[in-house]
């Protein structure tokens, strides 16, 4: 049981460090100016109503991967990945509608740091309670 919970560690740190190296990926190819065109190329090629659909689903697929569900590991990737891709649009989507992109990042923070930290405590907390 113990090489079962040490292995769940590891592969946990491996995704947190993908998903990190993947979001300074991101912040360096977004600082460019390969960036900034492929940026304009993405806003002239996405339909207004995706962009709204995205701003209400970014938040509900941040709280799918990062939230302290029991979801598999491989959907919980998929959803990451999905996260990903829904985070570009995001950052399309600012040209377009300011105030709900600020809004839905705003959302976005606020689960990341306050919202996920005490939603895991909480369940830390009640599997300590059962053993």
């Amino acid at each position: 049981m113990e090489n079962t919970k040490e292995n769940r560690t590891a592969l946990a740190f491996v995704a947190f460090g993908l998903a990190f190296v993947l979001f300074c990926v991101w912040l360096v190819f977004s600082s460019t100016q390969r960036g900034h065109r492929a940026e304009a190329a993405i806003d002239h090629l996405l339909p207004t109503w995706l962009v709204v659909v995205n701003l209400v689903l970014l938040p509900c697929l941040v709280a799918l991967t990062a939230g302290a569900s029991r979801i598999p590991i491989s959907l919980r990737f998929s959803f990451g990945a999905l996260m990903f891709c829904s985070g570009v649009i995001l950052e399309a989507s600012f040209r377009r509608i300011v105030l709900g992109s600020c809004v839905v990042l705003a959302i976005v923070l606020v689960e990341a740091y306050w919202i996920f930290p005490k939603w895991n405590a909480l369940h830390r907390d009640a599997n300590e309670l059962r053993q």
